[in-house]
């Protein structure tokens, strides 16, 4: 007979508790997240009339009547 090993601490299911669950790699710390959580956050903001700085890409900036808003990310 096999012996199931244990689930990874944090990753127990009471409902399924032999059942291992595979996360997202995009955004659970592998080199993609950053530039996948930037990319989603950039199409955020421009989708809301937020400017993308020329030389700055990280810069954004929203102008309504005499406000300006600035987003650093």
């Amino acid at each position: 007979m096999l012996n199931n090993p244990p689930s990874p601490p944090g990753f127990v299911d009471p409902t399924h508790p032999n059942c291992v669950f595979k996360l997202d790699k995009a955004l659970y710390g592998l080199k993609q997240a950053p530039r996948a959580w930037y990319e989603r956050l950039s199409t955020f903001l421009i989708s809301n009339d937020f400017v993308k700085g020329k030389d700055d890409t990280t810069l954004f900036t929203k102008h309504e009547n005499s406000d300006i808003l600035i987003v650093q990310i």
